[in-house]
């Protein structure tokens, strides 16, 4: 979905909190995803990544996973 965000133009986030971003990369190789608008960060705490987004301010936003 944020791949598909990021193709119309917008811009994506992709926040993990348990993943590397080396798995993420390999997933995306995989499955085909690249993008110039859609950006991954690596983060779990919270005060790190409102800091993010009032920078990024993106136009999407996806959190895996709420739990971490």
């Amino acid at each position: 979905m944020a791949s598909d965000v990021a193709s119309s133009g917008r811009n994506s986030l992709y926040i993990t909190g348990e993943e590397s971003i080396a798995q993420l990369k390999i997933r995306a190789e995989r499955l085909g995803i690249v993008g110039e608008r859609l950006v991954v960060l690596h983060a779990s705490e919270l005060e790190e990544i409102l800091g993010y987004l009032a920078g990024s301010r993106p136009d999407f936003v996806v959190v895996d996973s709420i739990q971490t």
